[in-house]
């Protein structure tokens, strides 16, 4: 309906086109023709007549002039108007009737002459007018039949055979302009609607040229998924703020470094369309952040740059903050709730540089260097940020090769039973040892999780502890084997621990995997299955540092757990609170049917208290430090002789 209306307004203003747009010089040959009719006939008995008349004619004459004048002025938009077009028919019908009126008012005075010479003068306009009306139909039918039917049917009463004739005359030419004016009438309207669909399809082809030429502009500054800007537009405009502050016009400026955590783990579990919408509600609360004075891009995957003109540490870690509140709520994407977490790094002009890519590259390190962080997501950058940076580089390329040069090995520490104090197994420890360092299993296993060397690693961990257990004296000791979250979602981790135990013959109870606390927290996604296939082998599993994270109390009863291992500090303040804390776990455990590990047992006085709270079995420097393996079957002879 919408376009039918513009349809019809382009038309009427066409129309109006034609009809103004070709008017005077009709009106001059109209007014030319009175005057020369009239002065050329004028006779003492017509002439208050005609001069009346021709008065009348030049005034309706001169009125049209002025309305087409005034049409010609108007605004394009208003010169389609109906009123103007109503306007310009009426002048037209009154115009062809006072011609009318000049063949029925003088006829009787007419000489053949002034017959013939009106005839012509007549059908000359008459036909002239069948183009200049040719955009209105009805307007030239009446036109024409208005000029010339009235002096055609007077010459039809005389009984003059000319006059007859030309009576004759002027009625078929009456028809045949008639004819012709609906014939030019019709090609002249489907003319119009042909200049109608040409303009709109370039009207069409100009708007879409102009959307494309948009999205191509939109695509070489802005990221098309999240509606940033892009990695070049930002130092584009970023790099104005090292201009202004080179110009001495602002003190300096400030780079946040932003990654959204996890955000590979939410791509695998969930799927690429969950982690791109969740990347666009990101930065629909990052755009949150934005003023006049603030610049920010999606930097790349799901890292994010966020300048501002402050350089205050305050006030820059009270908006760190305040993003990292917003980033945290939970994200509702496709009914699923997801609650990643972020890090920020921030680097500030001048203290840390002046040049935009090099602050960059300090807040990524800032940033990098923060995320083993739990309770502390913000940094800024320090020197001492980027050594640790480039000694985490030096040690992940190490531990690459770690298992080829053969740096990695293996350390033992007893676990006893806390009522005969005999070694009931051990806890298998990681080493490594690098250009003649011992490095922290605190340190290398992260970067091992982080790099995904943890898979393989710990795959040569089990088959060690699967190649010890074939040695070990005492046929009921066991081992426990630490395996990281990254470990148990290997969809073939329960296939390979099967495959060892059947390599190595060993019985499946004897090995004992422990997972931290925190493991039930970060990986909900399968492992109810995957513990559930680990107890039909009939491994052991084992929650270590329990009681330092998630609580656990739903997923040992869920899941049958068979060993929880008390964390170090409870143990340390036993005559306190650890106390309550241990008595309360050993209540659950005899509820529960799981056997209890107290860790970090120092002192006989501690190990006394457990084994009086009824604790199962016991592990600590008190009864040994973690020891090579050779030393650590050393004890078991030992052991037994003293038993015996």
């Amino acid at each position: 309906m919408n376009e039918d209306n513009e349809r019809q307004k382009f038309y009427l203003l066409e129309r109006n086109k034609l009809l103004y747009g070709n008017a005077f010089n009709g009106l001059a040959i109209s007014g030319l023709a009175a005057l020369t009719l009239t002065l050329s006939f004028l006779t003492p008995e017509n002439r208050a007549g005609k001069i009346t008349w021709l008065t009348v004619m030049l005034v309706i004459l001169g009125l049209r002039c002025i309305g087409i004048f005034i049409w010609r002025h108007l605004p394009a938009d208003q010169q389609g108007e109906g009123r103007y077009h109503r306007r310009f028919s009426i002048g037209a019908l009154i115009t062809a009737t006072v011609w009318s009126a000049y063949s029925l008012c003088f006829y009787q005075s007419f000489s053949s002459e002034e017959f013939t010479c009106l005839v012509i003068i007549l059908s000359a306009m008459a036909a002239g007018a069948t183009c200049i009306l040719s955009g209105h139909p009805l307007l030239a039918t009446l036109y024409s039949c208005i000029m010339l039917l009235p002096c055609s049917l007077i010459l039809l009463m005389f009984s003059d055979s000319y006059k007859t004739h030309l009576g004759f005359l002027g009625i078929f030419f009456t028809l045949a302009m008639v004819f012709s004016a609906l014939t030019v009438s019709r090609y002249i309207r489907n003319a119009i609607f042909l200049k109608y669909k040409n303009q709109t399809m370039l009207e069409h082809m100009e708007d879409l040229v102009r959307q494309r030429t948009q999205d191509l502009y939109k695509l070489s500054r802005m990221d098309p998924l999240t509606g940033l800007y892009n990695r070049s537009t930002f130092l584009e405009q970023a790099n104005q703020l090292t201009a202004l502050f080179h110009q001495q016009r602002i003190d300096g400026y400030s780079v946040f470094f932003i990654e959204l955590d996890s955000f590979k783990q939410i791509n695998d579990t969930l799927g690429h369309t969950y982690g791109d919408a969740l990347l666009r509600k990101f930065s629909d609360r990052l755009r949150e952040f934005s003023d006049d004075n603030t610049w920010f891009c999606r930097w790349g995957g799901n890292e994010f740059i966020f300048a501002t003109a402050l350089t205050d540490p305050g006030e820059l870690y009270w908006i760190a903050d305040a993003m990292l509140v917003r980033f945290s709520m939970p994200y509702r994407v496709n009914e699923q709730q997801i609650t990643p977490r972020s890090t920020i790094g921030i680097a500030v002009c001048p203290e840390h540089g002046d040049n935009i890519n090099k602050l960059i590259q300090l807040a990524d390190i800032a940033m990098y260097a923060q995320q083993d962080h739990v309770h502390e997501r913000i940094a800024f950058y320090n020197k001492s940020l980027e050594h640790n940076l480039l000694r985490r580089t030096a040690l992940l390329e190490a531990l690459r090769s770690a298992l080829a040069v053969g740096s990695l090995s293996l350390a033992l520490q007893p676990i006893v039973s806390a009522d005969s104090q005999r070694i009931a197994g051990f806890e298998v420890l990681l080493r490594w040892k690098h250009n003649g360092e011992n490095i922290s299993p605190a340190e290398f296993i992260p970067l091992a999780e982080q790099s995904g060397l943890i898979v393989p690693v710990g795959y040569w961990v089990l088959e060690q502890a699967c190649q010890i257990l074939t040695v070990i004296p005492h046929a009921t000791a066991s081992l426990s084997v630490n395996v990281s979250v990254i470990q148990i979602q290997d969809p073939h981790f329960v296939t390979n621990v099967e495959q060892l135990l059947n390599k190595h013959n060993i019985a499946p109870w004897r090995l004992h995997l422990e997972v931290t606390e925190t493991f039930f927290h970060q990986a909900q996604h399968g492992v109810k299955e995957t513990i559930s296939r680990l107890h039909l082998l009939g491994v052991k599993i084992s929650i270590d540092d329990f009681g330092t994270g998630y609580s656990s109390l739903s997923v040992i009863q869920n899941l049958n757990i068979d060993y929880v291992k008390i964390d170090r500090a409870f143990v340390a303040n036993i005559f306190e609170k650890g106390q309550s804390i241990v008595a309360a776990v050993m209540t659950i455990a005899h509820g529960l049917n799981f056997q209890v590990v107290a860790e970090g047992v120092e002192t006989p006085e501690q190990a006394a208290q457990l084994a009086k709270l009824g604790v199962h079995f016991m592990q600590g420097y008190y009864f040994s430090k973690p020891v090579p393996v050779k030393q650590a079957l050393a004890l078991l002879p030992q052991q037994r002789q003293d038993s015996a």
